[in-house]
């Protein structure tokens, strides 16, 4: 339920003229705790405005012409401005939240990302040096067997000098 002081602001900027309390009292249901309340604040010149005297007042209170002032506008412009803003800022609040899970979720995609490329690259690089190991190895064997054919008949073991001169030359 809506506050009562509220209530009744909307109640009098609604009915723009004069009403009496009785007509208040019974139009928004109040009960006599809430309508005394309300009473003895018209009474103070807080809420609504009226030109009663305080003898009228306390004899017949229910009959007492009262209106919405301008403050009592302004109270309600205030109010309605102060919701709306609420309602904008738990708007952007669930607009800031929705942005950050996607920020998270982005940046845990970007590491998942990362380390698949890392692993990849892994595979990659252990592939390459295979390969560098099996090419350094046919260097060695071309080399080994340059130097085989380079140097003298004579410098060779006996079973190297058979396979030279057996072996095509390159």
């Amino acid at each position: 339920m809506e506050d009562l002081y509220i209530s009744t602001i909307r109640y009098a900027i609604q009915k723009d003229d004069q009403f009496s309390l009785g007509e208040l009292k019974f139009d928004l249901g109040l009960s006599e705790e809430q309508f005394e309340m309300l009473k003895d604040e018209v009474w103070k010149g807080n809420i609504l405005s009226h030109t009663s005297s305080d003898f009228v007042f306390q004899a017949s209170a229910l009959e007492v012409p009262v209106w919405a002032s301008a403050l009592d506008r302004f109270r309600l412009i205030e109010f309605e401005e102060l919701q709306d803003a609420r309602k904008a800022a738990l708007g952007a609040n669930r607009h800031a939240i929705l942005a950050m899970v996607i920020s998270a979720g982005l940046a845990l995609a970007s590491i998942a990302l990362t380390f698949k490329e890392m692993s990849d690259s892994d595979k990659d690089i252990k592939a390459s040096l295979q390969r560098l190991d099996k090419i350094h190895s046919t260097i060695e064997m071309v080399e080994a067997r340059a130097a085989l054919h380079a140097s003298p008949m004579s410098e060779r073991p006996p079973h190297q000098v058979a396979e030279s001169s057996l072996a095509p030359v390159e």
